[in-house]
């Protein structure tokens, strides 16, 4: 048998290979093991790949839906005397939750106009635009949505009028024409939704009590707001800390979040956060069956203005809004005979079409979101675990369902009209149409 000589079994290398079969090796072992590196990070290519797809598909999809559902036209009637040429926070809510939901404009099919699609204040010409001006009309009206008829200068409650929770201005108030319209293009079928604000300012007696009546409401004389810091004047209007001043005979030193209450006969309360409440805001109240049915959540915080109403006898609590209080903060109630819990949402069912009201600015918002077209945004965003300081939150959870419901109402009941018995056939000439208001 053939055997190595003794100088010949040193020959192989280092790797136990002779020299020709070294030369059959792809590279030293440090590419050999970059290579096994190389096929193990293959199989990762195609999962990174199909993430980037789905994560397209989870981008793209919703937008592509929205522009794919049909536009749905509808006749809005919106009153705001609190708009100005800066700010239209008091509608933003509103007019964000129709595009979003695409709801357009029944005259010409386009989106609504935060800035031109309301009635209210021109400042212009320094003077209130009624909607009831004749040669502004049209034949009818889907949704009347009064925002706020309070104007913009800012006073105490009392000192014009009876009162409201902003105070009252020269251009505030609901005139008896804009009662007129609301009325008749109410009983031609439209239905009513009112806001905080609705019937105060300068809104004379008789009038106010004929919006109430209509909204199935009565006011107890009692508004609020949650403020974040009580500290700041422009959380905190001026009317109140210098009653309080005078009232207390003490300067104002309250601080961080709370609750101002005040009452039309003069009573002023102030709630801590931590001494007299339990975390921010309000809690928003709900039965089951109507969570379902509005597809609104318990969760939801609310973080503005608000009033105390109550029900009339044909009138039903849709939600309400709950004190989460203190033991001291209990004790301050029950001296000022104020409820832990109120009517958030009421509805008053027709004929000839239903009347809600809110009692709160839900549709008041400094800013929304630049973006609306996302299918089931507000659905996602809904269940997000929000902060409960903020104010975004309650239009996630609450407005955009509560909207999206009553909406859904409008056009289910315009399904039911007997399309042969055509428009009435008498004409108001103080109907009025949304279209775009020259400003």
């Amino acid at each position: 048998m053939y055997s190595l000589l003794p100088n010949q079994r040193h020959d192989r290398d280092e790797y136990g290979l002779w020299p020709g079969e070294q030369a059959q090796r792809t590279g030293p072992p440090e590419e050999a093991e970059e290579d096994l590196e190389t096929e193990d990070r293959l199989p990762l290519i195609p999962v990174v790949f199909l993430f980037l797809i789905l994560l397209g598909i989870l981008t793209f999809a919703p937008h592509i839906i929205w522009r794919m559902e049909a536009p749905r036209p509808l006749e809005v009637v919106v009153l705001d005397k609190a708009a100005s040429d800066s700010t239209f926070r008091e509608h933003q809510g509103l007019f964000w939750t129709l595009n979003h939901l695409k709801w357009v404009r029944a005259a010409d099919g386009k989106p609504f106009d935060v800035q031109r699609d309301y009635w209210g204040l021109d400042e212009g010409v320094d003077e209130a635009r009624d909607i009831s001006t004749p040669g502004d009309s049209s034949t009818r009206a889907d949704l009347i949505y009064i925002a706020d008829t309070g104007g913009l200068d800012e006073v105490e409650p009392g000192e014009h009028g009876e009162g409201s929770r902003k105070g009252a201005s020269v251009h505030g108030g609901l005139s008896r024409d804009e009662l007129r319209f609301i009325r008749g293009a109410h009983d031609r079928g439209a239905t009513l939704v009112a806001e905080l604000n609705s019937f105060g300012g300068l809104t004379d007696a008789r009038t106010r009590r004929s919006l109430t009546d209509l909204l199935g409401v009565e006011w107890s004389g009692w508004v609020g707001r949650y403020v974040r810091d009580l500290s700041q004047p422009d959380e905190v209007p001026v009317w109140f800390v210098e009653e309080r001043e005078r009232r207390m005979e003490e300067p104002w030193s309250h601080r961080g979040p709370g609750f101002i209450l005040a009452h039309l006969d003069g009573r002023r309360l102030v709630l801590e956060v931590g001494t007299h409440a339990v975390g921010p805001g309000l809690a928003l109240s709900v039965a089951s069956a109507r969570a379902a049915r509005y597809g609104l959540r318990s969760d939801a915080r609310y973080l503005n203005w608000f009033d105390i109403s109550w029900p009339s006898e044909a009138t039903e609590v849709v939600a309400e809004f709950r004190f989460d209080l203190t033991p001291e903060g209990s004790r301050l109630f029950e001296e000022f005979e104020i409820p832990l819990c109120f009517p958030a949402v009421l509805r008053r069912d027709g004929p000839p079409a239903s009347a809600y009201y809110f009692a709160g600015d839900f549709a008041d918002l400094a800013s929304v979101p630049p973006w609306h077209q996302f299918w089931g945004a507000h659905h996602v965003l809904g269940v997000l675990p929000l902060l409960d300081g903020d104010p975004m939150a309650f239009l996630w959870k609450a407005y955009v369902p509560l909207m999206r419901a009553i909406l859904e109402e409008i056009r289910e009941a315009e399904q039911r009209v007997d399309v042969a018995s055509g428009p009435d056939s008498v004409e108001d000439p103080l109907q009025l149409s949304s279209g775009s208001v020259d400003r």
